[in-house]
């Protein structure tokens, strides 16, 4: 017969594994590039347009960042989108029902968090390759 303590602790082991399967360690991820040429108008237009498309809430506006929040459910991610025109970069700010904890320094965050950010990115640079170039922005 097995040992109750033993299948007790076996158990435990194999909840704390799922329970981490879950967690990522939070890193920023590579920067999206802005097309050469690009003015910093269409910059903001194709980020904008982006955050909109993926139901995203612009909360503020300054020049070279968009804070704005995604919420879906019970969940909900802050994030700064820092902008020139060279490339745009997503940083995390805040979030609700992520699971984010910091201890020794390093930051987890749920999986979720990378679908976001990762399905954000890519709607930023289609975004970006469908705005028109900096050359058609002046006037006839």
């Amino acid at each position: 017969m097995i040992n109750a303590k033993l299948v007790r602790a076996l158990l435990l082991c194999l909840l704390f594994v799922f329970a981490g399967c879950s967690m990522r360690t939070l890193k920023t991820l590579k920067p999206v590039p802005v097309p050469t040429g690009t003015s910093t108008a269409v910059v903001v237009d194709a980020i904008k347009n982006a955050l909109l498309d993926r139901h995203y809430e612009v909360l503020e506006e300054k020049p070279g960042h968009i804070i704005a929040r995604y919420t879906k459910d019970s969940r909900s991610l802050t994030v700064d989108v820092a902008y020139n025109t060279t490339d745009v970069v997503i940083n995390y700010v805040d979030s609700q029902g992520l699971k984010y904890e910091q201890s020794d320094g390093t930051a987890r965050i749920h999986k979720h968090y990378y679908r976001w950010i990762k399905v954000l990115r890519k709607q930023i640079r289609k975004e970006l390759l469908q705005a028109p170039d900096a050359s058609d922005d002046t006037e006839e």
